[in-house]
């Protein structure tokens, strides 16, 4: 594979790393969005129930559904985090490649 494959390659997985990213981004806004919700309602359900202030966010985080809605929002922002890597990393790849791309073609001139 030459330089220009490779260039192609990286721009490919690129275009993947970024279609990558704006699913996960939707997806991590929606489940940051449902864990707000429910942290919220849990933590208005224990003040109703006359829980002590101090204990309330501890309380509600511990709670299952919140837990779990917590869970997929982390694992949605991790994959935001990753597809930024990748397309940093596929940027710096295409840009190499952009580089030794001028050089040969001035060597060859």
């Amino acid at each position: 594979m030459d330089s220009l494959e490779r260039r192609e390659q990286a721009r490919s997985n690129m275009e993947k790393a970024t279609r990558a990213h704006t699913e996960h981004g939707k997806e991590y806004a929606k489940y940051e969005r449902e864990y707000r919700m429910l942290l919220a309602k849990t933590i208005l359900k224990l003040e109703g129930e006359g829980y002590k202030v101090t204990l309330i966010v501890y309380l509600a985080e511990g709670n299952i559904e919140v837990a779990q809605a917590k869970e997929r929002r982390n694992i949605e922002h991790t994959l935001v985090k990753s597809a930024e890597n990748a397309i940093v990393n596929y940027r710096k790849v295409m840009e190499q490649y952009h580089e030794d791309y001028k050089l040969d073609f001035a060597y060859h001139e």
